[in-house]
């Protein structure tokens, strides 16, 4: 019963509307960017997909920071030098899941020829979990605590 009570959180459910939210907008940037590559023949086919993943990723944190400090973790920091370290942590955090995502593109669009879609939607699932846990345990878990203490 109480690990149900854990997963029916406020934060857990706010998490799963806004990484919905943030997944489906990195899922229709990369589709978008990828049919644009195309239209302007830019770049071969086998390195498209993997640059519109990227600038789709990139797109998708920032939205996914403010979404998350506002709405799922409900940040205190007040100063612009807390407010400048929290985002910080949470792009370093995301960039090292970028590299998870990229790296799925890369190797299994790019290099084994599977559907980018296919790849995309199966590499951002996994991703969508370790952001969670990077996001609660390193981001939003000090800065929460030690404006606590002050109130």
């Amino acid at each position: 019963m109480k690990l149900i009570k854990k997963l029916m959180s406020k934060e857990v459910i706010m998490y799963i509307i806004f990484g919905g939210l943030t997944t489906i907008l990195n899922w229709v940037l990369t589709y978008l960017f990828d049919r644009w590559f195309d239209g302007c023949n830019w770049f071969n086919e086998n390195i498209r997909g993997s640059i519109a993943s990227a600038i789709a990723i990139v797109l998708s944190i920032l939205f996914a920071f403010f979404t998350n400090r506002k709405w799922v973790f409900e940040s205190k920091v007040e100063t612009s030098k807390d407010k400048l370290y929290e985002f910080g942590k949470f792009v370093a955090g995301r960039a090292v899941t970028m590299i998870v995502e990229q790296g799925g593109v890369m190797l299994f669009n790019g290099v084994f020829g599977f559907e980018l879609m296919i790849v995309k939607v199966i590499a951002s699932l996994f991703v969508a979990f370790l952001n969670y846990f990077i996001s609660k345990l390193l981001v939003f878990k000090d800065t929460n605590k030690n404006s606590e203490k002050e109130d």
